[in-house]
C-alpha cells in the first residue's frame, strides 16, 4: 500500500491480475484493507493462500460490513481502510495498480504503528 494523495486521500496497491480479489474489486469497484497487529498474527493465516490452495478461505472468517463500500472488515483487525476504485492502471504485466480513494476507516484495537503487523514480520517479501 501506498499513499499517493493526502487530498483526496488516495492509496495505491499492486495486485496480481489472475487473483481472485482482483476480480472482485474490479466488478464491485470498492474494496476493503483490514489492518491487523503483531499480536494478531494468527488470526490471518487462514487467509495468507490463495484461492487455488484454499478456496473456501472465507467460508469461516467471522467479519462485518464496512459501514460505507460493505466490504469485509474481519472481526480481529486493529483497523481498516474502505475504499472506492479510482482507477486501475494496466501495467502491462502480471500485476495492475488499483487506486483508491479512501472514503471510510475505523479502529478496532489499541496500538501504536510499531506494533502493526508487516510482511517482514511474517518472513514474507510478497503479498500479491
Amino acid at each position: 500500500m501506498l499513499n499517493a494523495s493526502f487530498e483526496p486521500r488516495l492509496i495505491a496497491i499492486g495486485l496480481q491480475k489472475t487473483c481472485f480479489s482482483y476480480s472482485l474489486i474490479e466488478k464491485g469497484n470498492v474494496f476493503a484493507l483490514n489492518l491487523f497487529l503483531k499480536k494478531d498474527v494468527e488470526s490471518i493465516k487462514p487467509f495468507t493462500k490463495g484461492r487455488s490452495k484454499n478456496p473456501d478461505k472465507m467460508k469461516d472468517a467471522i467479519y462485518t460490513a464496512a459501514p460505507i463500500t460493505g466490504c469485509p472488515v474481519l472481526e480481529n483487525s486493529a483497523a481498516y481502510l474502505e475504499c472506492e476504485v479510482v482507477t486501475i492502471f494496466e501495467t502491462g504485466g502480471d500485476h495492475n495498480i488499483v487506486l483508491g480513494e479512501v472514503v471510510g476507516a475505523g479502529e478496532n484495537k489499541d496500538g501504536e504503528v510499531k506494533d502493526s503487523l508487516t510482511l517482514l514480520d511474517l518472513g514474507w517479501s510478497y503479498a500479491g
